[in-house]
């Protein structure tokens, strides 16, 4: 039986992600999203997670919802540092939790361990 489903690729990701942003730069919840778009629950669900791709009506009437244009949500996707990196083929900048993936730092810490580095630097150099 021919099917339609279709595993969801790094802009899908990506796309899920600005929504996610987006539902929460106007403090959203996903029920609120169900209710301005009419969509089952379980859709804006699968959707929003990026389980599963979103086609252009679904797109159309999420950034209707939102009072954003279309475009735009998939413009900022692709901006995205993950979906830069998923498209080299390389992991992703962050892991799901927010934290750096170590997979891409190449071995530089944290940004906060560098300034800690530097400011332990500055105060050997400055008893001497």
């Amino acid at each position: 039986m021919a099917t339609n489903a279709r595993e969801p690729g790094p802009l899908t990701q990506a796309v899920a992600e600005e929504i996610r942003v987006q539902l929460g730069r106007r403090k959203w919840k996903q029920a609120d999203l169900v209710k301005a778009t009419g969509m089952p629950k379980a859709t804006i669900s699968s959707l929003v997670n990026g389980n599963s791709a979103i086609d252009v009506e679904q797109l159309a009437s999420i950034g209707e919802a939102l009072n954003i244009d279309p475009g735009e949500i998939v413009r900022n996707a692709m901006k995205s540092p993950d979906y830069v990196a998923r498209r080299r083929g390389s992991d992703p900048v962050y892991l799901p939790d927010g934290r750096l993936n170590p997979a891409n730092t190449r071995g530089v810490p944290p940004s906060d361990d560098i300034l800690d580095e530097v400011t332990r630097r500055k105060g050997d150099d400055s008893s001497g």
